[in-house]
């Protein structure tokens, strides 16, 4: 499911089997798969559990997942299923001492997410850098996007989501992993 501007009135459908899709992506090279609880972020708490857990147990490329992690057992219990890099959005600017705690228990497993909208941080800001690096996520559109999102790879860019456009089909999976992988000029 994509959500448009990250209303929950406003969602599309995909696929029915998420796992199915995963491995989709998995087979079209994709070298890490990006997961929303949308559930998850909208309660509070995770939701999708079941479904997480048959994705790991389907692909083979690490998985990073956001949406509803508001505690320490939460992400724990979420890395002992095998998920590779969890990220804490809401929790960072609620709850700092989660992500510190969490970075200190677990180093290079914890990402933060910063949501914006129209420039803003969508919620409170968060200004202390953590030395996390970047993942460009949320319009990225086309390759034309991800070349730009590349030039930013020395200032400590790592890599970009793509959403609802591998959906599409307006970027081809294997086109973006040449232009990720190209040396630059």
């Amino acid at each position: 499911v994509r959500l448009t501007e990250g209303r929950f009135d406003a969602e599309t459908v995909f696929a029915d089997d998420p796992a199915e899709m995963a491995a989709k992506w998995a087979a079209c090279g994709a070298e890490w798969l990006h997961l929303v609880d949308l559930d998850g972020a909208l309660a509070g708490e995770g939701k999708n559990l079941p479904v997480i857990e048959r994705i790991l147990k389907t692909v083979k490329i690490p998985v990073e997942l956001g949406g509803g992690i508001r505690n320490l057992q939460a992400v724990e219990k979420l890395l002992e299923l095998g998920v590779e890099r969890l990220i804490l959005g809401s929790a960072a600017v609620k709850n700092p001492e989660l992500v510190k705690e969490a970075c200190t228990k677990y180093p290079g497993h914890i990402a933060v997410g910063i949501d914006a909208k129209n420039g803003d941080v969508a919620i409170e800001g968060w200004g202390e850098g953590s030395g996390v690096p970047i993942i460009a996520s949320g319009g990225v559109a086309s390759l034309d996007d991800i070349r730009n999102v590349k030039k930013y790879e020395k200032d400590g860019v790592a890599g970009c989501i793509i959403g609802k456009a591998i959906y599409t089909g307006a970027v081809n999976l294997p086109d973006a992993l040449k232009i990720t992988a190209a040396k630059e000029e």
